[in-house]
């Protein structure tokens, strides 16, 4: 029994060193709030300012003090496409990428009721980014330009005991989706190029590519008394 589970948790080390990143979309934003983007997100378990109504919403209820919270994230990143030179559809193309900078915007309230109670609103963009690549394309028949755009509003409330070692919060959400032009129509029956990949784009759909992207993040948060 000690020789299975020490072969076990050996091929559980294993499996966990040779696994890469996997991100099912690039669209996602969680550049919420300076401090938490900082962090690399890992502010869950913090939740000390405003911007816990992105992260744990419980972590309002331990803020005594009205506090306004706003920012926005800068990004920008660039993609290219090289075509497989195996495939006969893709071999000698390239893609050049129509660069965009995005500046999602962020905006937090709260404000304490009582001892134990905290109000909260927030406004952020869980999804703000696009893809759209310069003609002539050889993916255009799968993906040309995919522009994913959210403005949520969440209000919340969290209410902690008054020793303060336990929390609940409640936070319903409601999201907008900007209205987007249509791109012109294409072929129903379009080939299905292949590509030699170079690197990991923003999840779109598109052939594999190289992406980058830099996010410098600011943000003001006066705060004043309760």
């Amino acid at each position: 029994m000690r020789s299975f589970s020490r072969l076990w948790l050996l091929t559980t080390a294993a499996l966990l060193i040779v696994s890469g990143a996997a991100y099912g979309s690039g669209f996602s934003l969680f550049e919420q709030g300076a401090k938490a983007t900082a962090m690399g997100g890992a502010f869950a378990a913090t939740a000390d300012d405003p911007s816990a109504i992105f992260y744990n919403v419980a972590g309002i209820a331990q803020q005594r003090k009205t506090a306004f919270m706003v920012g926005g994230t800068a990004i920008n990143f660039s993609n290219e496409f090289r075509g497989d030179p195996n495939d006969p559809l893709t071999s000698g193309t390239t893609g050049k990428y129509r660069a965009h900078t995005f500046i999602p915007p962020n905006a937090y309230f709260i404000l304490p009721v009582g001892s134990n109670l905290t109000f909260g609103v927030g406004v952020m963009t869980p999804y703000g980014l696009r893809t759209n690549w310069q003609e002539p394309w050889v993916g255009r028949f799968i993906s040309r330009d995919a522009n994913v755009k959210v403005l949520s509003v969440e209000p919340a409330l969290a209410w902690q005991t008054s020793d303060g070692r336990f929390a609940a919060p409640t936070s319903p959400s409601t999201a907008t989706t900007p209205p987007s032009t249509p791109s012109p129509a294409r072929s129903p029956t379009p080939p299905t190029p292949s590509s030699t990949a170079i690197g990991t784009a923003p999840g779109d759909g598109t052939p594999a590519c190289s992406s980058s992207r830099a996010m410098p993040s600011a943000s003001a948060s006066p705060t004043g008394p309760a």
